[in-house]
Parts: C-alpha cells; structure tokens; sequence
C-alpha cells in the first residue's frame, strides 16, 4: 500500500510527533513552527510525519509506526511538496538523504552549547552537522 500524506494543523503534528521522543529531530514549539507546513500519513494512524519552513527545509521527520522504512515514502512526499534542503547528524541520516538526490553543502563540528535535549554521548557521539541541499 503507498502511503500518501496530507497536510495537518502544528497542534496535530506536535500530539503525533511527540509520541516518541528521538534526540535527531528538531523540536519546534507552535511559536517556532509558524509560517511552516506539515504533513502526517493518512494510513499508519498519522504516525509518520515531517514539516517544512517558509525556505523550503525539510526538519522534523519521524516514523513512530514501527515500521522500517516509511521514513523514506515521506522524503519523497517532502521532496513533492518542495523541500529542498535540511541539515541533520552526520552518520546514518545523510547516506539516506543522498538516495534522494540530496548532497552535502557544509559541515560544522559538534557545538556543545547546542546538544539535544536526552543527548546519549555513549550512544551517537559527538557527530558533526551535515547541511544538505538537493542537487
């Protein structure tokens, strides 16, 4: 079955992106969000989700389905709805992306004065911050 998806309200998008919690994603309050759009699935129960800002950047993906690889239907969506960049951890997230079409622009080293809320250093390390921009 595709999954298709369709655009939400930010209260909507907050309730289903914040049923679980990832240090990977960006988390914006109503305030923050402002001017950006999100979607969330119409099958999986709204548990796949992703927004993007007034300059076209994709933030704030997630997959709480449990199913492996839904991530990559809403890529695509975002990508139809005109996502053109992001920026993420370097590690798992930019190979992923690069299957995309997306390619690296810039690279900053970790900044310890903006570490993620929960940040596991045993578990992700101290990654370096990808920009990337659809090629």
């Amino acid at each position: 079955m595709k999954t298709t998806y369709e655009q939400v309200s930010w209260y909507t998008y907050i309730d289903m992106r914040d049923k679980s919690y990832s240090p990977f994603l960006t988390y914006l309050d109503e305030k923050e969000l402002s001017g950006s759009r999100m979607w969330l699935s119409k099958q999986h129960k709204g548990l796949v989700g992703y927004a993007i800002n007034l300059d076209n950047e994709l933030f704030g993906l997630f997959n709480n389905s449990g199913i492996k690889g839904l991530g990559k239907s809403a890529i695509l969506d975002a990508i139809k709805n005109g996502a053109d960049k992001l920026f993420c951890f370097d590690g798992y997230l930019p190979k992923l992306y690069a299957q995309f079409g997306f390619v690296i622009t810039d690279t900053a080293q970790w900044d310890e004065t903006l570490v993620p809320n929960k940040w596991d250093y045993t578990k992700y390390g101290r990654p370096n911050v990808i920009w990337m921009k659809l090629k």
